[in-house]
């Protein structure tokens, strides 16, 4: 019973002293800079939704989806949304497949500030600005 109370105070203050995001207003700032890269293998189901999350219509970052071998319609998905698509090509000796991914992901990306995303989340409203801006400061 003791070893109960101490595990629900001990949960308790980590939930209290978590950090999170405050509630900001986010300036909009210049994010040229920022490449996003999102590492997928047959993913074209969650990449729409991520793609539709990031809100591209007037996104000043670069988006890279690094289509590993998919079998799927990966590349169409990322393609009709306008992003760049790249083909890591076979894996080398003493690579993971992600990690390898991931690798050509950068080898392409122009900007200085790189961001990766896995293809099965989504971003909430602002988030990538939020996240950008917490980077900055």
């Amino acid at each position: 019973m003791s070893f109960l109370l101490i595990a629900l105070v001990l949960t308790g203050t980590l939930v209290i002293t978590i950090p999170t995001f405050k509630r900001v207003k986010i300036v909009r700032t210049d994010m040229s800079c920022l490449s996003i890269i999102i590492p997928a293998r047959n993913e074209e189901r969650n990449l729409t939704f991520l793609l539709q999350s990031l809100q591209l219509k007037n996104a000043d970052f670069e988006v890279i989806v690094v289509d590993d071998n998919s079998t799927d319609n990966t590349e169409k998905v990322a393609k009709a949304f306008g992003v760049k698509v790249v083909h890591p090509g076979a894996l080398p000796a003493g690579w993971l497949g992600k990690s390898w991914a991931c690798w050509n992901g950068v080898r392409e990306a122009k900007g200085s500030v790189l961001l990766f995303l896995d293809a099965d989340i989504t971003v909430e409203k602002d988030g990538i600005e939020k996240v950008f801006f917490y980077y900055q400061q």
